[in-house]
């Protein structure tokens, strides 16, 4: 079983600034064929190691980083 968590959601976000922290995000949503998933725990890639370094070049916006993940499913859509 998953240690229970507030209700604030957290995630590494590489701001413009070229900072990069653990700072609340909104709240995630589970789209038309989309899962919501409880993290236990994510990984970085080289990607994301790239745009923490500057040399990407998708660095206009903030990004949460971290995409390859386990965890538990959460909400899943509706099936008709």
């Amino acid at each position: 079983m998953l240690p229970q968590r507030s209700k604030d959601y957290e995630g590494a976000v590489h701001d413009l600034e070229g900072s990069t922290l653990v700072s609340e995000v909104g709240e995630p949503t589970a789209g038309p064929g989309e899962v919501l998933i409880q993290v236990a725990a994510a990984g970085l890639c080289g990607t994301d190691r790239h745009i923490v370094e500057g040399s990407h070049g998708c660095s206009a916006r903030a990004i949460v980083l971290g995409h390859e993940v386990s965890g538990t499913v959460t909400r899943r859509p509706c099936v008709n």
